[in-house]
């Protein structure tokens, strides 16, 4: 829920603000963008720690074509989504990525994860 909100406000200053509505509901292709913007942000704030480059080489991160840092390597010739052949690289210890993980939990209504 609270990723939900995280989302529709980063969403909200993105777009809604510029044209100054504030009503009507939120296009799917804007809380992509919100949610690639927060990815992207926690991206550069881990590129500024001392063992990323240790980092980016043993996981054989790469920027895709939105600027997005993904892991390669492990399966180049699977006919798969580009999410599971090349997932995202977020740090784990961020207040975003758990709430990320949650969101995902409840979205797919697996239970038993314990986020502290």
């Amino acid at each position: 829920m609270l990723y939900k909100i995280i989302i529709k406000l980063a969403t909200w200053v993105l777009f809604k603000k510029r044209t100054h509505k504030v009503t009507g509901s939120t296009r799917t292709e804007e809380l992509l963008h919100a949610e690639l913007m927060w990815v992207k942000t926690k991206q550069l704030i881990a590129k500024k720690l001392n063992t990323f480059s240790d980092i980016c080489q043993s996981l054989k991160l790469k920027y895709d074509s939105d600027g997005v840092l993904r892991l390669h390597g492990r399966f180049p010739n699977v006919l798969v989504e580009l999410d599971i052949k090349h997932p995202i690289y977020i740090q784990t210890d961020s207040m975003f990525t758990k709430l990320l993980i949650l969101r995902a939990h409840e979205k797919t209504r697996h239970a038993g994860i314990n986020l502290k």
